[in-house]
């Protein structure tokens, strides 16, 4: 008996045997379905047996669970594993025809969070799932999973030496019977084209693909099928891996699997750039961005949305490029639209929930669990176009109920030439996009548009140098750094500003730039031009001047009692005072009147708000960045970003004289998630915020400044003129002044 024929006995058995244990037909089609690479009718199967009796067998939810990844359902794929693995748990840990599944779960979870770029947690888990595999009679091929997770965990996060063991380990595993050696084929070739040893990732998975059969082998070799024709791409033998590529995009086991799909049509993309097609360069690089946008709004946490958005960063800036480089400069400018604000848009996508904004919550929650119910079916092509064409529907009604609530639930961007429409004359859109060391500046004016390509070698750190030279007030050394920062990002963009206003859309490390303070004509940037900030150029959409009809004018929160003296801040209760005291229907809270239950209450009935408060920025966990306020019984004073999505406010500007507060998590490249956009969805037209802690004195003197000149100036120029009466008066370093930011409306 050969041992293919062996095998396909095994199969015979193992089917039946699941038919057997599951009491009915779901588990022993599922198994075929599986088998097949079908793995959208794998999970209908088995989701139909679970509903009808409320538990499947062990093997059921191995195949529920790893179908659901496939498939990438992230919203329910980690709930699956919890199932699974309290099955497992319970002692049921057999698929019924001598197979040990308990290492299976963690498999399953360590590759979700490799998929969503949690590569520390993917490691842990993938490091459980390998013990298991030594203590107990697991299969070949869980062991390959658990040390394939492992080690691409490990390359992610520098880890040689694990990253080798794992590669050891499945060395071995090549030996093993069938699907677990050839499984063992596929992860091998898979971590040698990590690790650039391109030649031998052929090699193998050539040799694994030439070694199936059917059926069962179905999703083996279309992987070896993938790597190999990965390798000769990065080989650059680009006329083989066209041809291949061509062929496996038009298979159903890759078309209904989300990760391989966008990877061929990204690489398809990638080959005819190189070839010099780049009309179908573009295409692919289009087709790639449809598939990751799809997926992206089925995952379930915020760091992880911020993950997965980053590891396909690189798909919309080599678009962006190719359309630059092919003069459709409209075009490359709301591609990189599409691209920026994604992982808020993931974020707040999970959300679910929005009872502020001035939306119904309970009309907001039925749409936006009917559009993501399309785009889960949407995954499965090749069908998934007219469900694609419900999901974009279903965020044409968001749309309609609120364009701020559509901005952040739903993947869309403005047109150039709406954009152009909202821009105010004399003012200049400058937004900036880019990815590794490639940066692209568009410049935009009512009628004009420009693309300049930008270096981008070392920005981050010459950034930060900045911001560190600046936060030494008694130095003048920032002067150098800023100077080649301002030759970088701004001169090469001169000839295309028309007027004296810049709105500045930055991008990735740029949002913590203080962009006035950059050093020109002897001075700043800031004594040329009145600067504001937007997290994207499709916010202009929704931005207008709010509050005029109020019962009150400005509410202040001046120094509020945090129960700990170090914390005081007696230049911020005078600010409040001084602020409100000559403006009517205006009051100051201060010490243990400024609560945040007054926020919830009251806030909503005035024009301005004003913060002369603590704020706290939580980099990795951003909807908990908050401000603080004083406590009560119905409040802990901290008014979280995730708190502000469920305020309703009609508040012209909102101004938080605060530490840190225009700061936020960069998401790989995206959109700051922090105050500012929790703010404008709020119903806040314009925030002032800070980019580092401002010094006490100096703020209360930039405030007092700023809200006089309000009296009878647009924000953007009020605040320009507040920095430059600390200037003139108080101190001439950024120190005391650059920290301060205008995001949103001007007038």
């Amino acid at each position: 008996m050969t041992p293919q024929f062996a095998h396909r006995i095994k199969l015979f058995l193992a089917l039946t045997c699941a038919f057997l244990l599951s009491g009915c037909g779901g588990n022993l089609a599922a198994s075929k379905y599986w088998l097949d690479g079908e793995y959208d009718k794998a999970y209908n199967a088995v989701s139909a047996d679970l509903r009808k009796n409320g538990e499947v067998t062990t093997y059921g939810y191995s195949i529920l669970c790893d179908s659901m990844h496939k498939l990438r359902k992230y919203d329910e794929v980690l709930g699956c594993v919890e199932r699974f693995d309290a099955r497992i748990a319970q002692g049921n840990t057999s698929d019924g025809f001598g197979n040990d599944l308990s290492s299976h779960p963690k498999a399953i979870a360590a590759n979700v969070h490799i998929d969503l770029g949690d590569f520390l947690t993917a490691l842990e888990i993938a490091r459980e799932g390998v013990r298991i595999d030594a203590s107990r009679n697991t299969a070949a091929y869980y062991r390959v999973l658990n040390h394939t997770a492992l080690g691409i965990a490990a390359y992610r996060l520098e880890r040689a030496e694990i990253f080798e063991a794992a590669v050891k380990n499945l060395e071995a595993l090549q030996g093993s019977f069938n699907v677990g050696g050839d499984a063992a084929r596929n992860a091998l070739s898979s971590l040698y084209l990590l690790a650039g040893r391109h030649q031998e990732a052929f090699a193998l998975a050539e040799k694994g693909s030439s070694a199936f059969l059917r059926s069962s082998e179905k999703w083996h070799a279309t992987t070896s099928r993938f790597i190999a024709a990965s390798a000769l791409r990065l080989m650059n033998r680009n006329a083989e891996a066209l041809a291949r590529f061509d062929s496996l995009v038009r298979d159903r086991a890759v078309q209904t699997n989300g990760t391989l799909l966008w990877k061929a049509y990204y690489y398809l993309a990638g080959i005819y750039r190189d070839i010099n097609r780049q009309e179908q360069s573009i295409a692919y690089f289009k087709r790639a961005v449809d598939v990751i946008e799809q997926q992206r709004s089925t995952i379930d946490s915020e760091a992880n949305k911020i993950g997965f958005a980053g590891n396909k960063q690189a798909v919309y800036g080599e678009a962006v490029a190719a359309l630059v480089r092919a003069g459709r400069v409209e075009e490359a400018f709301e591609f990189a639209e599409r691209g920026k604000a994604r992982a808020l848009v993931d974020l707040l996508a999970s959300k679910k929930q929005f009872s502020g904004g001035g939306v119904d919550p309970r009309k907001v929650s039925a749409l936006l669990a009917k559009q993501t119910n399309a785009e889960l079916r949407a995954v499965s092509y090749p069908t998934g176009a007219a469900t694609r064409g419900v999901a974009y529907g279903i965020g044409d009604e968001i749309a309609q109920i609120s364009p701020n609530l559509a901005s952040l639930v739903t993947v869309r961007a403005a047109s150039t030439r709406d954009i152009q429409g909202r821009l105010p004359v004399g003012d200049t859109l400058i937004e900036y996009y880019g990815t590794a060391d490639t940066l692209f500046a568009f410049a935009l004016t009512k009628d004009r548009i420009g693309a300049v390509k930008l270096d981008a070698a070392d920005l981050r750190e010459e950034v930060f140098a900045f911001r560190s030279l600046i936060n030494q007030p008694r130095s003048a050394g920032y002067r150098g750094v800023g100077s080649a920062l301002f030759e970088r990002l701004i001169a090469p963009l001169e000839r295309m500003i028309g007027g004296s206003n810049l709105t500045i859309v930055p991008h990735g490390t740029l949002h913590y730039l203080p962009f006035g303070a950059l050093p020109f004509g002897g001075g700043h940037l800031v004594d040329r031009f009145n600067i504001r900030v937007l997290p994207n150029a499709s916010v202009l959409e929704f931005l207008r001047e709010r509050g005029r009809g109020q019962p009150g004018d400005l509410l202040a929160f001046g120094n509020p009692d945090l129960g700990d003296k170090t914390l005081d801040l007696p230049a911020a209760q005078i600010e409040a005072v001084r602020i409100s005291k000559n403006r009517e229907r205006s009051k100051a809270l201060l010490r243990r009147e400024a609560t945040e239950s007054v926020v919830h209450d009251i806030a909503g009935g005035f024009r301005y708000l004003h913060f002369a408060s603590h704020g706290t920025f939580e980099g990795e966990r951003p909807l908990a960045s908050a401000l603080l306020l004083a406590s009560d019984p119905l409040n802990d004073g901290r008014l979280t970003v995730g708190e502000l999505y469920d305020l309703n406010l009609n508040a012209d500007l909102v101004t938080l004289s605060a530490c840190e507060t225009a700061l936020g998590k960069i998401a790989n490249g995206d959109d700051v998630i922090g105050f500012t956009r929790g703010f404008l969805y709020a119903g806040a037209s314009s925030i002032v915020s800070t980019l580092w802690q401002v010094d006490d004195a100096a703020t209360a003197h930039l405030m007092e400044a700023f809200y006089r000149h309000l009296r009878k100036l647009d924000k953007r120029t009020a605040l320009r003129r507040a920095q430059l009466d600390v200037k003139r008066t108080y101190n001439d370093h950024p120190f005391y002044w650059a920290a301060f930011q205008l995001t949103g409306g001007v007038r």
